[in-house]
């Protein structure tokens, strides 16, 4: 079988798989970075590797990380699925909140954190339909930070 001959074919093939949850943790991600650009030119280091997921909404999930005294921090929550209200929220080791500023923009959140001390640190997300319809719906979910 020639191979350039069945490329049509494995293109049309392509185009039927339906688009897989992780193409939507990705839009949450690139998401992400369009709002993190702003950051990048007041000083803001932007981490490669970010935290994913599906979520039910309602739920919350918690996030440990390791934070250095001295560094500014903003974390930002986001998704691709519209009519979503979001949280984050980040705490000490004693479960006190350390967020000094937020941000909310469209399907997008953002915390900023300037800890007193070096240690771990825990990062709350929560998303919330705003239809109560859609009240048991799993959403993608993507958290990045940046530090400076």
């Amino acid at each position: 079988m020639n191979i350039l001959k069945s490329a049509p074919f494995l293109a049309s093939l392509v185009l039927l798989i339906p688009p897989s949850a992780s193409a939507m943790v990705d839009e949450a991600h690139s998401l992400i970075m369009e709002v993190a650009a702003p950051f990048v030119e007041e000083g803001f280091t932007i981490r490669a590797d970010y935290w994913n997921g599906k979520l039910e909404t309602g739920k919350q999930k918690l996030i440990r990380h390791q934070l250095f005294r001295g560094n500014e921090y903003w974390f930002w929550l986001a998704t691709s699925d519209p009519g979503c209200s979001l949280k984050i929220e980040v705490y000490d080791a004693e479960g006190q909140a350390v967020t000094i500023e937020r941000t909310d923009i469209p399907n997008c959140a953002g915390a900023r954190v300037t800890p007193t001390k070096t240690g771990s640190y825990y990062i709350l997300v929560k998303i919330d339909w705003e239809e109560a319809s859609k009240a048991a719906s799993n959403v993608g979910w993507a958290v990045a930070y940046g530090y400076r």
